[in-house]
């Protein structure tokens, strides 16, 4: 008899029991860790700012939006993973599970060998191409060839991350996070402060946390109790896998990519309006960053639990999840605004006493602060899509919504020359987003994308011997 703790009704099991609970329990975790991360950004541009200065600041800003670029190809994979295991695990398919995530790790670690040696190479010529400003560019170049040298490592645990939640377990990565958050806060105290290394030592301490939680979220994979197993002998690309990742790893990663390329003409657009204008930006983002958490914590939720239950053939209750998510979605991001309304410069004080830049974080929260229902509202939408494994739609309406920001964005901020239009068009194209995913949701056949099913009749495979320790 399968162990009552890891059958059906198993805190990873989401397709039975209360559904507020397994999303909740679910969605802390993820929270818990995404605050982690938030933070060891944030300290980044702390240490930046207060000990080395705005120019500097505004570098590691404006490399940002260049190294997502690249991370969007690794999320994509790791979203189609993601996806796959949740259902294949819903389904009760051990076998097909176990392929899957080998084949993840293996395209993992060539196409991520790949872009690290590209990213590298091209860092100089894209800062080049956005007319970075003279006064961030050499620091800007030394901190993103640094960040790709890297980004194998980030990369990995991207993909232990997605796999591990896709099994319903969204606490493992969390303590890894946390791991890599004190030991970055550390490593940019030592080499900032201690070793004066500047920029260059903020990139050394962000990858070396990476790898370290790199590889411990692949042990955890195999040694975890998952009944997974990894060996060089298993790792090996299943061509039917590989197709089905794509199909769903490519259209996210170019949902992404369009997502980062949008970023990186609206950071040309940010690089005309000098240091000031970017210091403030890079820490409005950072304080964005942390105001999306729990949305995002919902959207990523909301699709594990939208994966398993179709995995299952459980429409009833997917259905109720995206009731539930809705209510939580449209409280937090009133919250949410709230807070970023009322308390923006005092929040830009954490990152600098310069009062330019703590002037225009101050007006761009009190300007998108409208913004972050329909964000929210966004997370969940596509958080479902993802779960179905229909994200070919959700990538279009990214073109779409970055067709209006862009033009939105030069003509009430370039051609006026009055910063306040960037922020502006994120309004606008957040509720385009928000709006048109709904209607999908609403009228799309979403649910015909489901990759995975468990066949009528048959149960689930036993679950592993031992619930893995918590």
């Amino acid at each position: 008899m399968p162990n009552p703790k890891v059958a059906a009704g198993s805190s990873r099991d989401m397709t039975t029991g209360s559904v507020a609970k397994k999303l909740i329990l679910f969605a802390i975790p993820v929270l818990g860790g995404s605050i982690f991360t938030q933070l060891y950004n944030v300290v980044d541009s702390i240490v930046v700012g207060q000990f080395v200065g705005a120019a500097a600041l505004a570098a590691v800003g404006i490399s940002f939006p260049i190294s997502m670029l690249v991370n969007s190809i690794f999320a994509g994979l790791g979203t189609g993973s993601s996806v796959l295991v949740s259902q294949y695990y819903g389904a009760g398919q051990k076998k097909e599970l176990n392929e899957m995530v080998n084949t993840t790790y293996t395209l993992a670690l060539i196409i991520g060998a790949i872009l690290t040696v590209v990213g590298m190479l091209v860092a100089r010529p894209v800062l080049e191409l956005l007319k970075t400003p003279d006064n961030v560019i050499d620091n800007a170049t030394i901190y993103l060839r640094i960040v790709m040298f890297g980004s194998l490592g980030h990369l990995f645990y991207n993909m232990g991350a997605a796999i591990l939640r896709g099994l319903g377990d969204s606490k493992w990565p969390m303590y890894f996070l946390i791991i890599c958050a004190v030991l970055n806060i550390i490593l940019d105290l030592l080499f900032v402060i201690a070793f004066h290394w500047d920029v260059a030592g903020v990139a050394w301490a962000t990858i070396i946390a990476q790898l370290i939680s790199g590889i411990g979220v692949v042990i955890r994979t195999v040694k975890g109790g998952y009944g997974v197993s990894i060996s060089l002998k298993s790792l090996r690309v299943d061509g039917h896998k590989a197709l089905m990742l794509a199909k769903i790893g490519i259209p996210s990663a170019l949902s992404m990519l369009i997502s980062s390329l949008g970023m990186l003409v609206i950071q040309r657009f940010n690089n005309s309006f000098g240091s000031d204008f970017l210091a403030g930006m890079t820490i409005m983002m950072k304080i964005d960053g942390f105001a999306l958490i729990p949305l995002q914590a919902l959207g990523m939720a909301i699709t594990t639990f939208v994966g398993q239950n179709l995995g299952a053939n459980k429409e009833d209750r997917v259905h109720k999840g995206v009731r539930t998510t809705m209510i939580l979605i449209i409280a937090i991001g009133l919250v949410m605004g709230l807070i970023m309304y009322t308390l923006g410069y005092q929040l830009g004080g954490l990152f600098t006493k310069e009062a330019p830049a703590r002037e225009v974080c101050q007006i761009g929260l009190r300007i998108v602060f409208i913004m972050y229902i329909a964000m929210g509202l966004q997370q969940a939408f596509n958080g479902i899509m993802r779960g179905a494994g229909a994200v070919s739609i959700p990538m279009i309406i990214s073109f779409i919504c970055l067709m209006v920001r862009i033009p939105v964005a030069y003509f009430l901020a370039i051609r006026r020359n009055d910063y306040r239009g960037i922020f502006y068009s994120m309004i606008i194209s957040s509720y385009c987003g928000a709006i048109l995913l709904y209607l999908y949701y609403k009228f799309g056949g979403w649910k015909k994308h489901v990759a995975v099913r468990k066949q009528a009749g048959l149960p689930k495979e036993e679950a592993p011997a031992e619930e893995p320790a918590e």
